[in-house]
């Protein structure tokens, strides 16, 4: 692991699975891409601090009739000094959850539930509050996710969370209860 200074800029993207984000991570060596679902809980902004890099590695993918490429990082810790939540222009990109499924094997019906976009968003609009997404997260003043979990999930957590009222504070990375 590298740790190098930067600012990590996201962005929220609305995609057919619901808005996601993704960021880039602007350092004195580089640009580099990130979709690590750790940035579901991030607001749309730059954050300066120092940032733990795992692994940097080329990507490619088909979107919008030609190939995009692009590095990526994959970050191990994150350290936040400052934060400046900002629009960011938004530039249309594939949700990561679609560019994962496509790098998985071939499952059978039994090994993974089926939805498409219409179940997520009719899940989105449904009025009641499903707890469970969260397991065995404990819903004190302060709660911290765990981004190992699959994205999806991640993502429907960090929705609740904000329906509950809790904020996330990037500088400690934990959601507060306001």
């Amino acid at each position: 692991m590298i740790v190098l200074p930067g600012t990590l800029r996201t962005k929220v993207i609305n995609g057919r699975n619901g808005d996601f984000i993704v960021g880039t991570l602007i350092t004195q060596i580089g640009e580099f891409a990130i979709k690590d679902p750790i940035l579901e809980q991030y607001p749309e902004g730059e954050f300066q601090g120092r940032f733990g890099i795992a692994k940097i590695y080329p990507s490619s993918y088909a979107w919008a009739g030609g190939i995009k490429v692009e590095v990526r990082a994959i970050l191990e810790s994150i350290d936040i000094d400052m934060v400046e939540e900002k629009e960011i222009a938004n530039e249309p990109e594939p949700d990561p959850i679609d560019d994962e499924a496509q790098q998985e094997p071939a499952t059978t019906p039994d090994d993974k539930p089926s939805g498409d976009a219409s179940d997520t968003k009719e899940a989105k609009d449904d009025k009641t509050l499903d707890l469970s997404i969260l397991g065995d997260i404990e819903l004190t003043d302060q709660v911290k996710l765990d981004p190992t979990v699959d994205r999806l999930t991640f993502r429907e957590q960090c929705l609740l969370l904000g329906k509950l009222g809790y904020e996330f504070d990037a500088t400690k990375q934990v959601w507060n209860r306001q």
